[in-house]
């Protein structure tokens, strides 16, 4: 019996092999796993104290054949460990039928349709945030972009490593980029705004594929003056689309920890896209719930 899963083309960041091959670079354990030949996951494994080796597979499996329970199982079967699974929408069911346990609910991320159009990408910002737009473009503020290259004195990467410590807030680390970079020549790519000569924010997106991820953004004080991300957001989705790239991810949308992001994020007309959760697959709970499932 099959499953309908959706389809995960262009592929999230997290599932391609750019992703993996920046991951090696970085010095992370990285593989992707198999299930069947119906699909695979891209995913890394760490050594967690007390719980052991844990992967993870992040906005995963890719399904490229129809997923299958049996499919599912065989490959998870095969790791060794346990595995985490954030999950993209529409493969609850499976993942329940697996035997998976979801311990967390959830998330919502901002997706950009750069496929649209101009004209349709400016309808779809909300007034407020077009506003913004309009008076940044009327200033004397320039946008330019270049390649990012694997530079730990960069600015924008500086700026960042002193924004995460100040605010202690965790994810990927900014020298995940010059990994990235590194790994994949011309796929970073650097937007920065400067208003008489001098940079006043900047934004880093990740290429892959027919895809892009909104990585790093800094602004100075000036920049804020000025709305200068309004400015390097619209300019940067412009010329990604001019290039090929259908959708811009914008990353996570949390209105309880950092509303004015997530304003910002969804004002610039991005969907709010709810994902599939985190599941956990352990071999030995698995075996557990499976016939829980079943009479169910």
């Amino acid at each position: 019996m099959f499953d309908a899963a959706p389809s995960l083309s262009p592929l999230p960041l997290t599932q391609t092999a750019e992703y993996a091959r920046a991951m090696a670079a970085f010095g992370q354990m990285v593989e992707t796993v198999p299930f069947a030949d119906r699909g695979y996951g891209v995913m890394q494994s760490r050594y967690v104290p007390l719980l052991g080796w844990t992967g993870l597979v992040s906005r995963g499996p890719v399904w490229t054949a129809g997923s299958t329970v049996s499919a599912l199982k065989d490959g998870l079967s095969r790791v060794g460990h346990r595995v985490l699974i954030n999950a993209e929408p529409g493969q609850e069911h499976l993942l329940e039928r697996a035997g998976l346990l979801q311990i967390m609910t959830p998330a919502t991320v901002a997706e950009l349709d750069l496929a649209a159009g101009p004209d349709a990408m400016r309808a779809a910002m909300h007034q407020k945030w077009r506003n913004r737009l309009r008076r940044a473009e009327r200033s004397a503020v320039q946008v330019t972009s270049r390649a990012m290259i694997a530079d730990s004195q960069n600015w924008i990467i500086k700026a960042e490593k002193a924004q995460r410590k100040a605010r202690r807030y965790r994810g990927l680390p900014p020298e995940f980029a010059l990994a990235y970079a590194q790994a994949n020549p011309q796929m970073a790519r650097l937007f920065e705004a400067r208003h008489k000569g001098k940079v006043i924010a900047g934004m880093l997106f990740l290429l892959h594929g027919a895809r892009a991820t909104y990585f790093i953004g800094h602004s100075l004080p000036d920049g804020r003056v000025w709305n200068a991300h309004n400015l390097l957001l619209a300019k940067a989705a412009q010329t990604l689309s001019q290039s090929g790239v259908a959708t811009l991810d914008l990353g996570l949308v949390d209105t309880v920890n950092a509303p004015g992001l997530a304003r910002f994020k969804l004002g610039s007309g991005a969907r709010a896209q709810r994902l599939g959760g985190t599941w956990l697959y352990q071999r030995t709970l698995s075996s557990l719930i499976m016939p829980s499932v079943r009479r169910g």
